[in-house]
């Protein structure tokens, strides 16, 4: 398989487009590794299923709550919380979340973590 470029423009517009939605519409995030090291933040996408959404007929389940982020946004969540030997919280808007899986989209540089309220 011959090499991909890795900096083409559909690339570039995709960070930015990414970018200018999360400093929009994004929450303020941190994590710390559960093994130790240094808390990462970041700005992350997060679907909450709240009442409104269900009286208004929008995609609801209640069981669902997920937050999106960009590849380089948080370093190793995707490995440790998918590795299941540690139990891996994020912290969003000062309430804190067990991460229970880590998925990459498609393009491969954007993940979506499944989370569960403390």
């Amino acid at each position: 398989m011959p090499n991909q470029p890795t900096n083409t423009p559909f690339e570039a517009l995709q960070r930015s487009t990414f970018s200018v939605i999360q400093g929009v519409m994004g929450f303020a995030a941190t994590w710390t590794p559960a093994a130790g090291g240094t808390t990462l933040t970041s700005r992350v996408l997060f679907q909450n299923p709240t009442e409104d959404m269900k009286l208004a007929g929008v995609d609801y389940d209640p069981a669902h709550w997920r937050m999106e982020y960009q590849i380089g946004d948080f370093n190793g969540l995707f490995t440790a919380a998918n590795a299941r030997q540690s139990a891996e919280v994020v912290t969003i808007e000062g309430e804190n979340y067990y991460v229970r899986k880590v998925s990459k989209k498609f393009d491969g540089k954007t993940y979506v973590a499944d989370l569960q309220p403390v």
